[in-house]
């Protein structure tokens, strides 16, 4: 079983440092970085995100599709599988849970750049699967290494920031991906008006990047160098399975 650092190297450039800062739990940031934003909000973020009621009424979406969608992502290969901003994993630690205990886990890393949110997903795990780390790190810098990921799963990013963040790490999400490596992304999107409107309101908030509308955020997917395979939307919610091109 591999542990500590062994955990989190296959997935890095080589010589790429982190320190760690907790039970399992590595960082690439430095110890001066200020506290990350969602570090404030982690709890509120549990209780919004992992509530049916506000799932359903706001973004027409169904909270249970998340886990759902996250299995989906670890059935479709072997290798290693990225969960690149994972968040508290308040919506797909079920997922991860139960991929464990059939004993088919595979290597994953978890990176998010709030250190209170790993915290949160790092309990929620419960038993570390082996092979599992959780990196507190930028997604618009982090050194993946090229061509060592087989899945990437990337939950509710996109919407946070503008067109040329996005499609930044976008690009260095499918560098990191072997040849038809696969992307598993979910975004919210315009195209109901009650999450419309609550989504102009979180803009104007600062919480997020001006919304976009379904084909908005599949050019951005096609122009980092991905081929759509899949794209549903519920309510609000653009579930997207593409391809590294």
């Amino acid at each position: 079983m591999e542990t500590g650092a062994e955990r989190i190297t296959p997935f890095l450039v080589e010589g790429a440092a982190a320190r760690p800062v907790g039970s399992d739990i590595w960082s690439m940031l430095p110890p001066s970085s200020p506290g990350q934003p969602y570090d404030r909000k982690a709890a509120v973020y549990d209780a919004l995100i992992g509530s049916a009621w506000y799932n359903r009424f706001i973004w027409g979406a169904d909270h249970r599709s998340y886990a759902g969608f996250a299995r989906k992502a670890l059935g479709s290969a072997a290798g290693r599988h990225l969960d690149a901003g994972c968040g508290s994993l308040v919506g797909t630690a079920l997922a991860y849970v139960e991929t464990a205990q059939s004993g088919s886990a595979r290597p994953c890393l978890f990176v998010d750049a709030s250190l209170g949110m790993l915290r949160r997903a790092r309990a929620r795990l419960g038993t570390l699967p082996p092979a599992a780390g959780l990196l507190q790190a930028d997604l618009r810098t982090i050194p993946l290494r090229f061509e060592a990921i087989d899945t990437v799963l990337c939950m509710g990013m996109l919407h946070l920031f503008d067109e040329e963040t996005a499609a930044g790490i976008l690009a260095r999400l499918r560098n990191s991906l072997v040849p038809r490596g696969a992307l598993y992304l979910t975004s919210l999107i315009l195209g109901r008006p009650r999450g419309d409107r609550f989504l102009d309101l979180l803009q104007r908030a600062g919480e997020i990047g001006v919304p976009r509308t379904r084909e908005g955020a599949l050019a951005i997917m096609r122009q980092a160098g991905f081929d759509i395979g899949e794209a549903r939307q519920t309510g609000n919610m653009l579930f997207v399975v593409a391809a590294r091109r």
